[in-house]
Order: structure tokens, then C-alpha cells, then sequence
């Protein structure tokens, strides 16, 4: 009787009743154990209580929510998405998100040539993320395929790109930053409404494994597909899985198994050629925006270097 849900509502009452983090957690753990000791005992029924915890227990900031069916259909309908998201790492990155529960900046930096196929499966290897589990090699979903992320990242290894996203400029935090705003801000239009501040970009991670517990998952073989420890000491014994066993064939049929319903990614396919042109529209705007902005800086050290000069020239009063 007891679902993700129920224990997710209960997490939550903890939140707003403004518990500490680390208290919230200690809740979660008994939770855990408890349903983790019926499930060895025979209860034929999935952990509800996994992967729920507080992100940084030593704040009091909150956990992330994994998206809802209903709010995935509204994020993924396709009119409104392909109108919105034109860029390529908008359009692209929620949905490499919904399939491989990737890190935003994990995706967002990407180069061309962390995509190929491995024994004829297309991976993403991830090279490095935000710790020492973040290195991965994550198989494509066939969807991500018939969507044309193949094709398109083919398209710019032939016009010569490096980058999957060779117009986003890298800044302090990264090359994510304009592409999770603007999903923020996609979020906001009244055609999808999700303004809980515990859905962002980063739900699409919960969304993923939620999904893949749901069918039925192994534990360690969850965690290796989004970057988690695959330390699975603390999982049962039917949850173990031998370190041996992840690779690319076992993860593919992993991930495979996630299946979005009520999302028409049909009718979200676009050319993937005509991307190429907003790219290169894109660099080029770039390129004129930073050269007005050196000869704007050049004007200026020109201008304070005159006035230096004039004061440095002019005599001295007598007193």
C-alpha cells in the first residue's frame, strides 16, 4: 500500500515543518531499513523509500523531486517545446537528461567525440562529473536515436566541431548556466506551470531513477548509469550486483527499459541539419559581440591612457 509517493509526502512534511536535514535523513534511514528488511523477508513490493535523502545534509537546502508523468507530458508537448527550446542544448539537453539522468553540466560540455558506439551501442562517456563516481559510459536510449542525436552529433563532426555545443561559451560555473535558465524559464510558461522550486533541471536524475526502480532496476546497475557510489554493501542480497557485471550490453538493457507514456517524441523529431545554421549564426554573433566589446575596452584604455598623459604633462601650481 505504501508507494515512492507516500514517502516522498512524508519527506516533505518533515521539510516544511522546517526539520534539519540531517534529522530528516535519520527518518529516512529507518524507512529504508524497515521496508528493506519486509522485501527480504518475502514482501514482493520495491524499496519506497531509496534515493530520497537530502542532497547535503549539512545545509538545510532541499532535495530535488523527480518530475511527474503528467509534468512530463507538459514539458515534452511538442509544439510549445520545439518552438521554445530552438537552440541546439535546449532543445537537446532535457531530453539526453530524461534518458541518461545526466548532470547538467555533464551534458552541456560534452565534446563530439564522447559520443560512439561501443560493440554497435551508441554511449555518452561521461569523462568527468562532479565526483570520483561522475566517469561513465552511459548507452544511448533508442529514442535519443530516432530523435536524430546520432545524426546530429555526425553533422558537426563534419562541419569540424569539437563541442556538441560548440556556441555555448563557458563561464564561472560552467557551460550549463544559460541552458538550465532558460529551462527554468520554460518551466514558468503558463502551457507547462511547474513552478515547485524542488522540479528543475536536476529532477530529470530523480525522474530516471524513479523510473528505472519502477521497473524493476537493479540497484548497482542504477547507480552506474547517473554517476552514484556502486558500493552495494548496504543493498540486499538480491539487490547486489558484481562490479564485473557493468558493462555496456547489461547497462543498455538497463536503460532500455525506461519508457516514457503519453509523450509523442515522433512529433518532437526535428532535421537535425537545421541546426548547423543556428550554430554558425550563433558563433558569429558571438564573435562580433566580443570584438565590439574589445574595441570598446581598447576605446576606453585609450581614452584614461590621454588623460594620464595630461596630467602627467601639465605644470606644476606655484604656491
Amino acid at each position: 500500500m505504501v508507494g515512492v509517493k507516500t514517502v516522498t509526502d512524508y519527506k516533505m512534511g518533515l521539510i516544511d515543518g522546517e526539520r534539519g536535514a540531517r534529522t530528516i535523513n535519520c527518518h529516512l534511514i529507518v524507512l529504508e531499513g524497515f521496508f528493506e528488511y519486509n522485501i527480504n523477508k518475502g514482501v514482493n513490493m520495491v524499496n519506497p523509500a531509496k534515493n530520497l535523502y537530502i542532497a547535503d545534509e549539512d545545509n538545510k537546502a532541499e532535495s530535488y523531486e523527480p518530475f511527474t508523468p503528467e509534468e512530463l507530458q507538459r514539458i515534452f508537448q511538442p509544439d510549445l517545446y520545439k518552438i521554445k527550446l530552438k537552440l541546439p542544448d535546449f532543445y537537446w539537453c532535457p531530453l539526453i537528461a530524461l534518458f541518461t539522468g545526466a548532470r547538467a553540466e555533464e551534458i552541456a560540455s560534452l565534446d563530439v567525440e564522447q559520443i560512439y558506439p561501443v560493440k554497435g551501442i551508441w554511449i555518452i562517456d561521461i569523462l568527468k562529473g562532479k565526483n570520483a563516481n561522475a566517469k561513465r559510459r552511459v548507452p544511448l536510449h533508442k529514442a535519443l536515436i530516432d530523435l536524430g542525436l546520432v545524426d546530429y552529433r555526425m553533422s558537426l563532426a563534419r562541419a569540424g566541431y569539437k563541442k556538441l555545443f560548440p556556441h555555448i561559451q563557458p563561464g564561472t560555473n560552467g557551460y550549463r548556466k544559460n541552458m538550465t535558465r532558460m529551462f527554468g524559464t520554460y518551466l514558468d510558461l503558463p502551457a507547462v506551470s511547474i513552478v515547485d522550486p524542488l522540479k528543475v533541471f536536476h529532477s530529470f536524475r530523480h525522474t530516471v531513477v524513479t523510473a528505472l526502480t519502477g521497473k524493476g532496476v537493479n540497484d548497482g546497475l542504477k547507480r552506474a548509469m547517473v554517476g552514484h557510489d556502486i558500493d552495494t554493501r548496504l543493498s540486499s542480497h538480491d539487490d547486489y550486483i558484481h562490479p564485473s557485471a557493468l558493462t555496456v550490453p547489461n547497462l543498455h538493457d538497463a536503460i532500455s527499459r525506461l519508457d516514457y507514456e503519453g509523450i509523442d517524441f515522433e512529433r518532437l523529431k526535428v532535421p537535425q541539419d537545421l541546426f548547423l545554421p543556428i550554430i554558425a549564426k550563433r558563433i558569429i554573433q558571438q564573435a562580433e559581440q566580443k570584438k565590439k566589446k574589445a574595441e570598446k575596452a581598447a576605446e576606453k584604455a585609450k581614452v584614461a591612457a590621454e588623460v594620464k598623459a595630461k596630467a602627467e604633462a601639465k605644470p606644476a601650481t606655484k604656491i
